[in-house]
């Protein structure tokens, strides 16, 4: 986990001046892209990932990484009491743990549909069961990345949202969810 703290002068503050805000899959790639607006904008952040996706990942002064494999049982609470440690609370989860990789229904394995289940859905549900009960409210907010690809079935893919469900549970208690639909972003995934 990653927590960073910059205090500046009101005058230069960015939008998310002390927003606390976690991160799952934000080592590599778009995660770090991500990592990078709420930095900008002054949010302190807890950056979760697998440890082989932090390996070569620069220390950050401002930054404190959480490494998980959040599909492990128990990973989702390690991983907010952590945020919780690091930042005092939890204002915004980012959804932004996935993988592909995938394969016509013929030529997929058990062992690939398993890495789809506890990567692209089971570390979300370990994480969101997790931090909601911690995240400020009114105010908090949860946000799920997902790929075009899951907003249809295409051949070759296989994806799940369930951020409806999540809206329908949390909404009422001031907790907007909602997903951010971005495209393929071109990075090799095995």
């Amino acid at each position: 986990m990653v927590v960073l703290t910059r205090r500046k002068p009101v005058a230069e503050m960015g939008r998310l001046d002390d927003r606390a805000v976690a991160v799952t899959g934000a080592a590599q790639g778009g995660g770090a892209a991500i990592d990078q607006r709420f930095l900008a904008e002054d949010a302190r952040l807890s950056i979760i990932d697998e440890p082989e996706q932090m390996t070569g990942l620069a220390p950050r002064p401002e930054v404190r990484n959480f490494v998980a494999d959040l599909s492990a049982p128990g990973a989702g609470e390690v991983a907010a009491r952590a945020a919780l440690d690091a930042c005092g609370r939890v204002d915004t989860l980012v959804n932004n743990a996935g993988t592909g990789g995938s394969k016509s229904l013929v030529e997929s394995d058990d062992a690939l549909n398993d890495r789809f289940i506890d990567t692209n859905r089971r570390s979300v549900l370990h994480v969101t069961r997790a931090i909601p009960p911690r995240l400020s409210r009114p105010g908090g907010r949860i946000i799920n990345i997902h790929l075009t690809l899951s907003l249809a079935g295409y051949s070759g893919t296989t994806a799940w949202g369930f951020t409806c469900q999540m809206a329908a549970d949390l909404g009422p208690e001031g907790v907007p969810v909602n997903t951010i639909v971005s495209g393929v972003t071109g990075e090799a995934d095995d």
